[in-house]
Parts: C-alpha cells; structure tokens; sequence
C-alpha cells in the first residue's frame, strides 16, 4: 500500500491555498488534524513491519564492491 501524502496536502478540497506553504490554515481548517493522528501510526507501523521483513541480501550473482 502506497499513501500519497503530497495529494493529500494539496487536495483543493480540503485547503484554500493547496499549492502555497501556510501552517496557519491547519488551525483554521475544518480538518481535524488530532484524529489523523490513529491513521498515521497504522501506516508507520505498517511500514515498519514490510521493512523489518525485508530481506536485504544481495543476490548472489551480484557484488557489492565497485569495479
């Protein structure tokens, strides 16, 4: 699963100036921020878990030194 977290921040339904960089319209937003909070762990720990499973071997017709 992939989040696309630049066309979340830059949804013109949801902000007025998407394009523009304004901390200030988070606090005048009708977006609840602090509930995103749940989401953002779930995706974090999501990624953690792919990462940590990864097998981050080289195959073994591949070497790591420079020629």
């Amino acid at each position: 699963m992939i989040v696309n977290i630049w066309a979340i921040g830059h949804d013109p339904n949801a902000w007025k100036k998407n394009l523009e960089f304004n901390p200030d319209q988070i606090s005048s937003s009708k977006i609840n921020v602090e509930e995103l909070d749940l989401g953002q762990i779930m995706v974090q720990l999501g990624l953690a878990k792919v990462l940590h499973a990864f097998d981050w071997s080289l195959q073994p017709n591949i070497s790591s030194k420079k020629t």
